[in-house]
């Protein structure tokens, strides 16, 4: 049995993703004790996992008040509040937790950089969760951000090793000076000379990659410590009773758009989708924080707060994502199409990226499409058996791993061969 100390931010689409190994952890042997935020105390605990209140380390909403625009120079700022801003904060939180509980491995969902702070003071070994696409460069990949797809000749390699040479030199050397600032608060030296963000975002020890190889371009250099374990599936949350309208997904095809639980202005994804399909023979089926905002709703549309996904995913024929990643994961799961509309947060256009390029589905490669464009789209995937196709040889990938069990064994073998704290 390993005592294990799991770190999260709090905000649901990192929770979600967590819970389901946090619970295999726990039915495996192991004592696991989960640091997040006061709002998550019952999900946590339905887990078996014991929780413990985030005392300083700051929420999303703290992070970002506002939604980050696009680009490199987004990203830079978005990777200084979620790689520098809570990083002191989450190192006072475990130096207190790690007292009373001295951990074998702290495993985090990639936020801040107080598990590598705490490892070089004497904590515990740290594995990061690839609840993203990986950052890592390589000429086989364009930088984070920018939804260029995969390098196809020279010339993208090229034009890749590039950016990434302008990206650390240029538009992204404020996260090391600012992580620098850090160390010494904290009592450690600066870092090494060269050192560069990309050094700063996953563990060097392990990194679970929560999605299959065939969903990241070929041809990358990725450490060896990295993993691919599957999507990390959330359960779908606390059982629902079916809204009153469940049984009119029947015989009906089925168009599903969700905007996550970030992004939710409907009039980017969902309004204009609504809009644009009410004279289709579809029923267009949405989730919003407040349905009675979409009404008048046109007569093939169905809307809820919440809906179970993996219960509404099996019924559906397309869905339309601003790239979140964990959504993206249970609609290959279930082995639906896609049509993908992101460009914030920094991830969503390589999500959406990867989208276009497997075939899994139409890239638009705009958070705000016209609504001719999203149309359009959903007609192409619907008419298109190529991109179901692809969604179920993903399907089948995703069926060949049990992410909670593959990543639970490596967690306890990395904790197995590393000395325990005192």
């Amino acid at each position: 049995m390993a005592r294990i100390l799991i770190s999260t931010m709090a905000a649901p689409g990192h929770v979600y993703q967590i819970m389901p190994l946090a619970k295999r952890l726990v039915e495996r042997g192991n004592d696991v004790l989960w640091h997040t935020g006061t709002g998550y105390e019952e999900r946590v605990g339905t887990t078996g996992a014991r929780f413990v209140r985030s005392r300083h380390m700051p929420t999303l909403d703290d992070l970002f008040p506002t939604q980050p625009s696009r680009g490199l120079a987004a990203l830079d700022w978005a990777m200084r509040r979620l790689i520098v801003e809570p990083t002191l904060g989450q190192l006072a939180d475990y130096e207190a937790i790690l007292r009373d509980f001295p951990a074998d491995v702290l495993v985090t969902d990639n936020v801040g950089m107080g598990p590598m702070l705490m490892r070089e003071k004497g904590g515990p070994i740290w594995v990061s969760m690839g609840i993203h696409p990986i950052g890592v460069p390589d000429a086989a990949a364009p930088p984070m951000s920018t939804g260029l797809g995969p390098a196809t000749t020279w010339l993208h390699r090229l034009r890749n090793r590039w950016m990434h040479q302008v990206g650390k030199r240029v538009l992204m050397r404020g996260v090391p000076r600012a992580y620098d600032d850090v160390r010494v608060r904290a009592g450690l030296p600066r870092m090494p000379r060269g050192t560069s963000v990309y050094d700063l975002i996953i563990s060097p020890f392990l990194h679970l990659y929560c999605t299959v190889q065939a969903f990241e371009y070929p041809g990358r250099r990725l450490p060896a410590h990295v993993r691919f374990v599957g999507p990390m599936l959330p359960d779908g949350g606390r059982r629902l009773d079916p809204p009153q309208w469940w049984g009119d997904l029947d015989g009906r095809k089925v168009v599903f758009v969700t905007q996550g639980t970030a992004n939710t202005d409907p009039r980017h994804l969902v309004r204009p989708l609504l809009n644009g399909l009410a004279g289709d023979d579809v029923l267009v089926v949405a989730t919003s924080p407040d349905p009675e905002a979409l009404e008048p709703l046109p007569g093939n549309a169905r809307v809820a707060r919440f809906l179970n996904f993996n219960e509404l995913l099996p019924r559906v024929d397309v869905m339309v994502t601003n790239g979140g990643f964990s959504g993206v994961q249970l609609a290959m799961a279930h082995g639906v199409p896609l049509v993908g509309a992101g460009e914030t947060e920094g991830d969503k256009p390589e999500v959406c990226a990867r989208i276009g390029w497997t075939g899994l589905g139409v890239n638009l490669r705009t958070g705000t499409p016209s609504t001719e464009r999203l149309v359009a789209a959903v007609r192409k995937v619907l008419g298109n058996p190529s991109y179901r196709e692809v969604a179920r040889r993903l399907q089948r990938e995703c069926a060949r791993h049990d992410a909670p069990d593959e990543a639970s064994r490596h967690i306890e073998e990395l904790a197995a061969r590393t000395p325990a704290l005192t």
